[in-house]
């Protein structure tokens, strides 16, 4: 297994598959890198080399006890990049990895990153208050917290039917699969979990976004109950001067697992062009 050391207390997993034009791919909360494997090996199919890595605190990447911000996770990203020598670079997140980046490309305004796109992304704003009265109630994170700190495991399962809209008609997912994605997410530490959920909830990048130039392509499902459509990919869209925003009918949170095909495929177009 790859691994590339941040800091003394902290290395970081990752993959690199393939040779041709560098594309890296941020996971989302208390995912990992495998959860890209799909996507990545039509990606590589198609003449792209492919990074993925672990966020710290999930998948084999070490689980310190802090640095679950957006400035840390941020600084991460810009290692990463570094320290694989990545130029020319293509973005991809999913989640909470879409937040990761938007607040990399706005503070550190990195002149390596050429592209990115956002898939199922949290930002700009979740949580409710005074200016963002369609955001989701706090009572919500707190629920969701005490859910962890008391079972983990059964937390991340029921999160399995929204994540892949498991009561629709059109979802055609196996259950085998579900496992796979739940395993992946059970694999994170608690404090890290927790840590990331606080982060996704309170993250407000109605400015940062504005400050990102570089074109990106907004990917959602129109059925994502975790980050709808009208709180997030549409306003991101809206605050992003560069943007435009592709969605996927009957598709929930996990796309990048369920519609990987179609993603994969409106991804290829909007990098080659």
């Amino acid at each position: 297994m790859a691994f590339i050391k941040i800091s003394d207390d902290v290395c970081l997993h990752f993959k690199d598959w393939g040779k041709g034009k560098p594309i890296l791919l941020v996971h989302g909360w208390c995912l990992a890198s495998d959860s890209w494997e799909y996507l990545m090996n039509e990606l590589c199919d198609n003449g792209f080399r492919c990074v993925a890595y672990d966020i710290r605190g999930c998948g084999k990447s070490d689980q310190p006890w802090s640095g679950y911000d957006l400035d840390t996770l941020g600084n991460d990203l810009g290692s990463v990049i570094s320290n694989l020598g990545l130029e020319d670079v293509v973005l991809v997140g999913h989640s909470m990895g879409c937040a990761v980046i938007a607040h990399y490309l706005a503070t550190h305004k990195p002149k390596d990153v050429v592209k990115a796109s956002l898939i199922a992304t949290t930002t700009p704003y979740l949580r409710k208050d005074g200016t963002n009265q369609e955001g989701m109630d706090e009572d919500l994170l707190h629920a969701a917290i005490d859910a962890m700190k008391k079972d983990k495991p059964a937390f991340v399962k029921s999160l399995a039917e929204q994540f892949f809209n498991l009561t629709s008609k059109h979802t055609d997912i196996s259950a085998e699969m579900i496992d796979w994605a739940v395993n992946l997410t059970t694999s994170s530490s608690l404090k890290t979990a927790i840590e990331l959920q606080q982060l996704l909830f309170f993250a407000d990048l109605r400015t940062t976004l504005s400050r990102i130039t570089i074109p990106v392509l907004l990917q959602h499902g129109e059925d994502d109950r975790s980050s709808p459509l009208e709180l997030t990919a549409i306003p991101s869209r809206d605050l992003l001067p560069n943007s435009r925003l592709k969605t996927y009918p009957n598709e929930a949170h996990g796309i990048q697992i369920s519609a990987w095909q179609k993603v994969c495929s409106d991804l290829i177009e909007f990098i080659n062009e």
